[in-house]
């Protein structure tokens, strides 16, 4: 806990020292303002979680891009958040209520693939982050099928996490991001719920 909390004001830092140095800056990674939307899919990556809460389900996302450096690549530095929070009814009894939620909250640097402009408009990026995740299951079931008295259990994890991102914007505000996320992993019934997975999401920048 004590590396989580030394993390988290890192990034709490690092924020804060970019946006009083440069401040929110417009025209950072596309032709609009700094702030982003996200809304998607995401793709559980294990097949024990893909079974207990489904293939794909909806998340969520807002960010807001901080200052832009020329390096090696141009790249933009953003804050985001990404959130779900997924519930599913099995009708099996032993399997009963699955419900989950995530919150990742962190930096991500965003370097861009066309740094001449050369693609006129399609600015095609590749992103890494890094921050802090707080996952949640909860699963509402019976002891057995002979034994139908309901018992339930939820648990709490906050981890590391981060994402690997590839996406591309276009000069209306519009862009288009799949990103792998690496998620906690809680332990519900003495097995651990593998939260990773794909993120196939549309946004817009204003």
């Amino acid at each position: 806990m004590a590396l989580l909390r030394t993390m988290a004001g890192a990034c709490a830092i690092g924020a804060l020292t970019l946006i009083g140095s440069g401040a929110v800056q417009a025209q950072t990674m596309g032709p609009r303002g700094p702030f982003l939307v996200r809304i998607g899919g995401y793709l559980p990556s294990n097949g024990n979680t893909r079974e207990a809460l489904g293939t794909n389900f909806l998340s969520f996302g807002i960010g807001a891009n901080l200052r832009r450096f020329d390096a090696f690549l141009p790249t933009t530095v953003e804050v985001y958040a990404d959130y779900f929070n997924r519930i599913k009814n099995h009708r099996e009894a032993t399997i009963g209520r699955v419900e989950a939620s995530m919150v990742g909250v962190g930096l991500m640097a965003k370097y861009s693939l066309d740094p001449k402009g050369e693609l006129q408009g399609f600015r095609p990026y590749f992103g890494t982050g890094v921050g802090i995740y707080w996952g949640r299951v909860k699963q509402e079931t019976v002891i057995s099928e002979t034994d139908l008295r309901p018992i339930s259990q939820r648990t709490n994890r906050t981890t590391l996490g981060g994402k690997i991102a590839l996406g591309a914007s276009l000069p209306n505000g519009l862009f288009g991001e799949v990103d792998y996320t690496f998620a906690p992993h809680p332990s519900i019934f003495d097995e651990r719920v593998n939260l990773n997975g794909t993120q196939i999401r549309l946004g817009y920048q204003f």
